[in-house]
């Protein structure tokens, strides 16, 4: 990675943060239900940052409940960004173009946005886009139903294992990141899961506003507070079709929430510019 010194300096502490994460699991053994005993250190994927992240308008910050494979999630990505066409629905196409829409304060209209594809390439770039990634579990869910389902009990292993009571990560990493928004991927419907996040990832979050398919939180993090957007699952079925359901689903609601709505303005008056 390329960047600043700030940027150099944060990714140093990200990787030793994430090195330590790992040591805390990786000698567990981890019954999957498909793939039987598997140590923790086999199915930790560390997450965090794109290049150039620290010198974006707004530090956005995505969170996702937890990923589908056993890697190391930014560096898999890039390649996925770089060398992969984009089907024109799936997880990626919401969060590309609500990204997209966030940079740039929502002055272009959807229907003249890039595609999901073109914004890809961007992702990186000293003159792209940039955000960050956070997945609530690091215990990669290889299953071969995980495109449609997540794995609650392997999450909340992840949580069990990570011994947070003892080492607070989760602060850590948000800490680290510094984001100036968050969206999130409806992780409070996660069934089993909501205490844990309440708990360990955004501890003291309160739920101030909703609009139609977008509840706006704020949490504090570094001493500051910040606006959390908690839409829809970016691979929800019927939801996620670039040309015709992302707009309606996503892009719109953060939108409203961001530009229209009385009480974000009231209660985040310095987010925009």
């Amino acid at each position: 990675m390329t960047g600043s010194k700030k940027e150099i300096q944060k990714l140093k502490a990200l990787n030793e943060l994430m090195k330590q994460w790992k040591k805390e699991v990786s000698n567990l053994e981890i019954e999957t239900r498909e793939d039987g005993i598997k140590k923790g250190k086999d199915l930790f994927s560390p997450d965090g940052f794109f290049p150039h992240y620290f010198t974006q308008k707004y530090k956005v910050l995505f969170v996702a409940r937890e990923d589908r494979n056993c890697w190391d999630t930014v560096k898999n990505w890039m390649k996925i960004f770089k060398d992969k066409e984009l089907s024109s629905q799936g997880f990626f196409i919401p969060l590309l173009q609500i990204l997209y829409g966030i940079e740039k304060d929502f002055s272009v209209k959807y229907r003249k946005h890039p595609t999901g594809n073109e914004i890809a390439k961007l992702i990186g770039k000293k003159d792209g886009l940039s955000f960050a990634i956070l997945e609530l579990s690091k215990y990669g869910n290889e299953n071969s139903d995980s495109g449609q389902r997540y794995d609650r009990k392997l999450m909340r292993r992840f949580f069990e294992d990570s011994h947070l009571d003892k080492t607070k990560y989760f602060a850590k990493e948000l800490s680290i990141l510094d984001p100036d928004i968050i969206i999130s991927t409806n992780i409070w419907e996660t069934a089993g899961i909501m205490g844990y996040i309440d708990k360990y990832v955004f501890p003291n979050n309160k739920k101030i506003h909703s609009l139609k398919s977008c509840d706006l939180r704020k949490v504090i993090i570094n001493n500051k507070v910040i606006p959390l957007l908690d839409v829809f699952h970016f691979s929800a079925r019927g939801k996620n079709n670039e040309d015709t359901q992302v707009e309606e689903w996503f892009y719109k609601p953060v939108k409203r929430m961001l530009l229209n709505s009385k009480i974000f303005a009231k209660e985040f008056p310095k987010f925009r510019k």
